[in-house]
């Protein structure tokens, strides 16, 4: 079973179908964005209405081969705007994600899992 982890290792871990990446990973859109959720009647992800999330922004992390390894994500609890520079901006930083982890591989695989 896939699984998500949102913020930090304290926190329950979560089957993807629970939550917003699910939606994301389907999406064609290349930023996700759900202004406020409660606008959203045929969107029911039951985790997000338990903790009464109403904003959500998701862009996938791809490999250069274009698969999908996670999201970088934004949530809030109150609908807000999510302006174009702000997309691109959390598209870069999803990219930054992915050029880290294949930093971290390389070095994995140049010095070992100590490194």
């Amino acid at each position: 079973m896939a699984q998500g982890q949102c913020g930090d290792a304290t926190q329950e871990v979560l089957a993807v179908e629970q939550t917003l990446c699910s939606p994301a990973v389907r999406s064609r859109e290349p930023v996700l964005v759900y202004f406020d959720l409660l606008a959203e009647p045929a969107l029911t992800i039951d985790t997000a209405q338990e903790r009464q999330v109403r904003f959500y922004a998701g862009v996938l992390v791809r490999t250069p081969q274009a698969f999908a390894i996670g999201t970088v994500r934004l949530a809030d609890y109150e609908h807000r705007d999510f302006t174009e520079p702000e997309q691109q901006l959390l598209t870069q930083l999803a990219g930054l994600v992915m050029l880290a982890l294949e930093a971290r591989l390389r070095l994995l695989d140049t010095q070992g899992p100590a490194a």
